[in-house]
């Protein structure tokens, strides 16, 4: 059991963090911003930071390797859609993906796979790496005008990504 406090709402007991929103046990802010078959678009779950993107497997799988044919095209095709809509609609020009097999569970029990899309803004540059920018947003970033920002940014993606 791991304990992870959602941007919005109480603290909560969770064993694996994709399960729990898969199944609906857990719900992010904004809720799925897109599904294709394999996959779910989300805001990050525990950060406001407005734009920060996760790319999650609908499967309890850890990493890359156990992909199928099928979730190795529709992930690739999946991720370059969201990597554009951050850059055509919020002009986003660079992002580090973040990406660990083994995140916050243990060894017994690896994550559930997904991928983070963590876009360069200005005031990140007076950290010195991404846990520092991770736990400065998690602390000073809760505010109602970033919340609003962050839920803004949802729906516009929502509607991108939802056209075609």
């Amino acid at each position: 059991m791991v304990k992870i406090k959602p941007i919005e709402g109480t603290e909560k007991d969770l064993v694996c963090i994709g399960c729990a929103l898969q199944s609906g046990k857990a719900k992010g802010l904004g809720g799925v911003i897109f599904e294709t078959k394999n996959f779910n678009v989300s805001q990050d779950y525990e950060i406001p930071i407005p734009c920060f993107l996760v790319i999650a497997s609908k499967r309890h799988i850890v990493g890359f390797a156990e992909f199928t044919e099928e979730e190795k095209l529709e992930f690739i095709d999946l991720l370059c859609k969201v990597r554009k809509g951050m850059k055509e609609v919020f002009k986003i020009k660079y992002i580090q993906i973040l990406f660990k097999e083994e995140t916050i569970e243990s060894k017994v029990n690896p994550s559930h796979f997904h991928i983070a899309l963590l876009p360069k803004y200005s005031w990140m540059k007076d950290f010195s790496n991404v846990l520092e920018i991770l736990t400065h947003a998690k602390k000073n970033l809760k505010t109602k005008t970033n919340l609003l920002e962050v839920k803004n940014i949802i729906q516009k993606m929502q509607k991108y990504l939802s056209k075609d």
